[in-house]
């Protein structure tokens, strides 16, 4: 009996340290992307200053329903509007998002996500990209001051996987400055997200939101 207990104690304290070395916290981003310029002086870049980007997933935490919301202003990439003869089109370029700056209401959710589900500790997976590939539904014409909605397919590749995803988008643009609401559902087993088995949290949702919120800036 006095050894199955110390058995029971090993196992625990082996589990304990597995928990904290996959919860820790995650790495800090490797490189500063934020000093990234335009490519022209007629592009819209990202200011992370005025942007978010966040994922909500709802799951079953401690008995209760629960919406894990992950929230960074990591966020880089730019666009224009192609002016060719007086009508304007949309030309995008490649938008990322730093993974390892996702921010939930839980260090430990933090450092398992990081390290367990996006991998985002090793550096090919630091990044998560969109890569448009079309414009849908965007009108002919864009004009400075009116608001509109369309939608963007794209490749987007999340821990080395790539997928294409549509955003469903809200757009309004000035001279000087774009405002961008975009909204997308993927799911978990697209990109291989593998909810760790951790005895607190009953399910995951497959389906999930990502959603971001941008102002652009010439």
């Amino acid at each position: 009996m006095k050894k199955f207990i110390l058995i029971l104690i090993a196992l625990f304290i082996i589990g304990l340290i597995a928990f904290s070395y996959y919860t820790r916290p995650a790495p800090l981003p490797s490189t500063d992307t934020d000093t990234a310029t335009a490519t022209s002086s007629d592009a819209y870049v990202v200011s992370q200053d005025e942007s978010s980007a966040e994922f909500r997933i709802d799951e079953v935490l401690n008995g209760s329903p629960f919406t894990a919301i992950g929230t960074t202003n990591a966020i880089y990439g730019e666009f224009k509007l192609v002016d060719e003869g007086g009508i304007k089109t949309p030309e995008l370029s490649e938008f990322k998002i730093n993974a390892r700056t996702l921010k939930t209401d839980n260090e430990n959710r933090d450092g398992a996500i990081a390290r367990l589900i996006l991998k985002s500790d090793k550096p090919e997976n630091e990044f998560i990209t969109f890569k448009p590939i079309d414009v849908i539904g965007a009108p002919d014409n864009f004009i400075y001051g009116e608001e509109y909605t369309f939608q963007v397919l794209g490749d987007m590749t999340i821990s080395g996987i790539t997928k294409q995803v549509t955003f469903d988008i809200t757009s309004k643009a000035t001279e000087q400055e774009a405002q961008v609401e975009a909204h997308a559902l993927i799911k978990r087993s697209d990109f291989n997200l593998v909810i760790p088995n951790i005895p607190f949290v009953a399910s995951v949702e497959n389906e999930f939101e990502i959603n971001a919120s941008l102002v652009a800036k010439k």
